[in-house]
C-alpha cells in the first residue's frame, strides 16, 4: 500500500507501523541483553491491539493505523496483531489470545530474605489469592494470565515458608501449562524451574534435578545451546548438583556454562558473574581454594568498578572472598573483611537489607571461629530476632537461625541456653519437616551433645533440660 492513498488522519499504513514496531522491539531486546541485571528470559512473541481503519481497494482492502484525528464514527475497528520476535518453539501447542509472560529472573544462589514483616506477607498472599480467583472466574482456569497469577501465588507461599502449599500449586500450574501450551512454551519452562526450586527448598533434590535436566534439554531444543535461557537452565542444574553433593558434576557444568556465558554474553555480564561466583563456591567446597580465590578476586574487582563498593552484589563478593581467606587459614584477614562488609552494608543498605543480614551471619560465624563467643552469641541473637520479626517463627531461615544461636551458646559454654534453643529447634523441625528428616535428626543429635556437655560441666545435674 502506498502512502499516496492514505486517508486523512491516518498515522501510517499497517505495514509501515508493524515494521517500525518490530525495529523498536528488536532494539529494546538488544538493550535488555546487555543490561546490568540478573539472568532474564525473553518473550518470543508480543501481541498489540491497534485501532485500524479499513478502506476499499481494487485488489484487497487497505489497512491503516488510525491517527488521533479520526473519529470513532469513521469505521475504525480494533484488531490484535501478534508479532514474532524469534522462531517459535518446536511442537508448541496453539495458544489462546493472551499477553506474553513478563521476563523472569533466574534463581540466585540462595533465596534472599525479604525485609517485609509477616503481616505484609499475609496481605500479599491474600491479594494474590483474590487475583487468582477473579481470573479463574473471568478468564478460565487454563488462561495464560490465570496460570501466571497462580504461579505468583505459589511464589508468595514459598517466600512465606509455606513450601508444601507452594509445591502443590506449582505442580498444578505446570501440568496445566504443559497440557495447554506444550512443553517448549516459555512460561511452561519457567513454571518447571519454579517447581524445581521449590523441590530444592523442600530437600527433594532428586525430583528437582529431574526437572532441571528436562528443562535444560527442552531449552536447548527450543532456543539453542547458546541462548540466555539455556545458560540459565544449565546454571540452575549445576546449583542442584552441588546441593545434592554431586560436586564433580556441579563443577564441570559450571565450568562449561561459564565458558559459554563469557563467549556469548561477555565476561562482565551480570549473569556471567553469577555463574562465576557459584563456580568459585563449588571450588571452595572441593578444597580448590586457590582457584576459587582467583575467581572471587576477579568478580569483586569487576563489581566494584561497575557497581560501586556499596552495592549489594559487591558486598556479597567481599563476603565470598572472605570465605576464601577463611578456608585458606588466613583468619585475621577473613574477620576484617567480614566486618568491613557488615559495617558498609549497615551504613549504606540499612540493618534489615538481605545483604546486611548475610553479612551479619558471616561475621557471627567468623567470631565463633576465632573464639569471640560472646560477640557471636550477640549477633546470632539479633539475627534470630530479626528473622522471627520479618519471616515468622516457622520459616526455614528462622529455624536455621535458632539452630545457629544454639551452637553459639554451646561454643560459649552456656549449655542451659543451648539445650533450650536446640529443644525448640528439634520440636520445630519435627513439626515442619517430620521426625525422620535429616535436619531433624541432626538437631536431635546436637541436643544430645548439649546434654552431655552440661553433665560434664556440672555432674550434679544442676543444669537440667527444660520441661516439655
Amino acid at each position: 500500500m502506498g502512502n499516496e492513498n492514505r486517508p486523512d488522519g491516518a498515522a501510517a499504513s499497517l505495514t509501515d507501523a508493524l515494521a517500525a514496531l518490530r525495529r523498536e522491539l528488536a532494539t529494546a531486546a538488544g538493550a535488555e541483553q546487555h543490561s546490568v541485571a540478573n539472568r532474564r528470559t525473553a518473550p518470543e512473541t508480543v501481541e498489540v491491539t491497534l485501532q485500524l481503519l479499513i478502506t476499499p481497494g481494487e485488489d484487497a482492502p487497505g489497512f491503516w493505523v488510525a491517527g488521533p484525528e479520526i473519529s470513532a464514527a469513521a469505521g475504525i475497528t480494533a484488531h490484535t496483531v501478534k508479532l514474532t520476535l524469534a522462531p517459535t518453539h518446536p511442537a508448541a501447542a496453539p495458544q489462546p489470545p493472551a499477553a506474553p509472560a513478563q521476563p523472569a529472573p533466574a534463581e540466585p544462589t540462595e533465596p534472599p530474605a525479604d525485609p517485609a514483616p509477616t503481616d505484609r506477607r499475609a496481605e500479599v498472599i491474600a491479594l494474590y489469592e483474590r487475583v487468582v480467583a477473579d481470573r479463574e472466574r473471568v478468564l478460565g482456569p487454563l488462561h495464560r494470565d490465570t496460570l501466571i497469577s497462580a504461579a505468583n501465588l505459589a511464589r508468595a507461599y514459598r517466600d512465606a515458608g509455606r513450601v508444601t502449599e507452594a509445591i502443590d500449586l506449582y505442580e498444578r500450574v505446570l501440568t496445566d501449562s504443559e497440557n495447554t501450551f506444550g512443553p517448549y512454551d516459555l512460561d511452561t519452562l519457567v513454571f518447571r524451574g519454579n517447581l524445581a526450586r521449590a523441590y530444592r527448598e523442600a530437600d527433594r533434590l532428586s525430583e528437582a534435578i529431574d526437572l532441571y535436566e528436562r528443562t535444560v534439554a527442552d531449552s536447548e531444543q527450543a532456543f539453542g545451546a547458546d541462548h540466555r535461557n539455556t545458560l540459565n537452565a544449565r546454571h540452575n542444574l549445576a546449583l542442584a548438583y552441588r546441593e545434592a553433593d554431586r560436586l564433580d558434576e556441579a563443577i564441570a557444568l559450571y565450568r562449561r556454562t561459564l565458558a559459554d556465558s563469557e563467549r556469548v554474553l561477555g565476561p562482565e555480564d551480570s549473569s556471567t558473574l553469577i555463574t562465576c561466583d557459584c563456580l568459585a563456591a563449588a571450588l571452595r567446597s572441593a578444597d580448590l581454594v586457590d582457584e576459587a580465590t582467583t575467581l572471587d578476586e576477579r568478580i569483586l574487582s569487576v563489581r566494584d568498578r561497575i557497581l560501586g563498593a556499596e552495592h549489594p552484589d559487591t558486598l556479597d563478593s567481599l563476603g565470598s572472598l572472605a570465605d576464601d581467606r577463611m578456608a585458606a587459614g588466613r583468619i585475621a584477614e577473613a574477620v576484617e573483611m567480614y566486618e568491613r562488609a557488615l559495617h558498609t552494608a549497615e551504613e549504606h543498605l540499612g540493618p534489615d537489607h538481605p545483604t546486611t543480614m548475610r553479612a551479619r551471619s558471616n561475621a557471627a560465624y567468623a567470631y565463633g571461629r576465632v573464639g569471640r563467643a560472646a560477640e557471636a552469641v550477640q549477633l546470632y541473637t539479633r539475627i534470630l530476632t530479626d528473622r522471627e520479626r520479618m519471616l515468622g517463627p516457622d520459616h526455614t531461615a528462622t529455624v536455621t537461625a535458632r539452630s545457629n544461636l544454639a551452637f553459639a551458646y554451646y561454643e560459649a559454654g552456656h549449655f542451659s541456653e543451648a539445650i533450650e534453643a536446640y529443644s525448640r529447634t528439634v520440636a520445630d523441625r519435627e513439626r515442619l519437616l517430620g521426625s525422620d528428616h535429616p535436619d531433624t535428626l541432626k538437631a536431635r543429635e546436637q541436643l544430645a551433645f548439649s546434654y552431655e556437655a552440661a553433665l560434664r560441666a556440672d555432674p550434679t545435674g544442676a543444669t537440667r533440660p527444660p520441661r516439655e
